[in-house]
């Protein structure tokens, strides 16, 4: 027995030039599950094609197939870099669509509801241009293409900034105006959603004039003049010159004790964080240089913006420690050997000598 299928479309022409028109159908000849899982789609253009994608076939001036479908796989591993107070860069890692959408959001997820069937232009000026998705939701398009990046500026410090890439088929250069055929994909990739803290607004004055008092063998009390921002860290390195800097958007573990702050690299130690203008620093090896330097931040954590330019250094050299006294030899009724324990960088060493046990004060030199 022969069977017949009957199918209604309802077509409508707007132009002159080819256009798409949607339908779905069970069974239709020819047809392959839609590969996001979800319904099967054909199109059909009316008209002279450009072109024919791949699993069409030409009849009598119409063409059917499936170039529609939403893409499988969602973009994947948003990431950020070139922070900055009022801007960012984000990048990711494509999906299986031929192009995809960036959309942002000032301190809070990503909430657009992205339609079907529908464009949206977009600016990587935050807030201008772009489309916002969504009456006064604050969802913007901040980038609509084929690339895997976006520098988005226009934003506003110490804020925390949520982006969600989605991927979509549908659109034809040949036919820019006709939306009918985009499909996004909505769900989350891996690492998709992202977001991240704009940082905060810098400082422009450095601190100055680091001075050193209270030295001994094992510490140093630094004070300096502050600078603008509204917290600084002292860094400090033993016996060479300050060599790595904190990085913007970092909180770092401070301590006084030296060698027990964050490390930002080659021993060059936190050893202070905090609006204060003095601190000492303990832990120090006697006879040594350390070396110093101040640096202005204003932030609270992951809107850390540190100020490099013209942060004061200067060094101090710790104590000797003091010579260790064994036990006199070579003792006669009139004089005896006095014997003590090598101190590193002692250059000379005097000796008081008292019939008093208990003797505390030294004769000048």
């Amino acid at each position: 027995m022969r069977k017949v299928f009957t199918y209604l479309f309802t077509l409508s022409l707007t132009a002159a030039s080819a256009q798409m028109i949607k339908f779905q159908a069970a069974g239709f000849g020819g047809t392959t599950l839609n590969v996001a899982g979800t319904t099967t789609k054909h199109s059909m253009i009316i008209g002279a094609p450009v072109s024919q994608a791949a699993g069409q076939s030409n009849r009598a001036g119409f063409f059917w197939g499936s170039p529609d479908y939403r893409p499988a796989a969602q973009s994947a591993g948003v990431a950020f870099s070139s922070l900055s107070h009022n801007s960012l860069t984000i990048t990711w890692t494509n999906g299986n669509g031929t192009r995809r959408v960036v959309v942002g959001k000032a301190s809070g997820p990503v909430n657009a509801t992205i339609n079907s069937a529908t464009n949206y232009p977009a600016n990587s000026v935050f807030g201008s241009g772009g489309t916002e998705i969504g009456a006064s939701s604050g969802n913007f398009a901040v980038y609509n293409g084929t690339g895997t990046s976006v520098t988005v500026s226009n934003l506003n410090p110490s804020v925390i900034y949520h982006f969600k890439v989605f991927e979509y088929n549908g659109f034809y250069s040949a036919y820019p105006s006709n939306y009918v055929n985009i499909e996004y994909q909505t769900g989350n990739g891996t690492g998709n959603p992202g977001n991240r803290t704009t940082l905060a607004s810098p400082a422009s004055t450095a601190a100055n004039g680091i001075s050193f008092s209270n030295i001994t063998k094992n510490q140093s009390t630094v004070t300096w003049n502050n600078g603008n921002g509204t917290n600084r860290y002292l860094i400090v390195k033993q016996g060479s010159p300050v060599s790595a800097s904190p990085a913007n958007g970092q909180p770092y573990i401070s301590s006084a004790a030296f060698g027990s702050g964050a490390d930002l690299g080659s021993s060059n130690f936190v050893s202070y964080d905090g609006s204060s203008n003095q601190i000492t620093i303990t832990n120090l090896l006697p006879n040594t240089v350390y070396h110093y330097q101040v640096v202005e931040y204003k932030g609270t954590g992951a809107d850390n913006n540190f100020y490099l330019t013209g942060a004061p250094v200067a060094s101090q050299l710790t104590l000797t420690a003091e010579p260790v006294a064994t036990a006199g030899s070579a003792m006669t009724q009139t004089a005896f050997s006095a014997n003590w324990q090598t101190v590193a960088g002692a250059v000379n060493h005097y000796i008081d000598v008292s019939e008093d046990a208990g003797f505390s004060s030294f004769v000048p030199t």
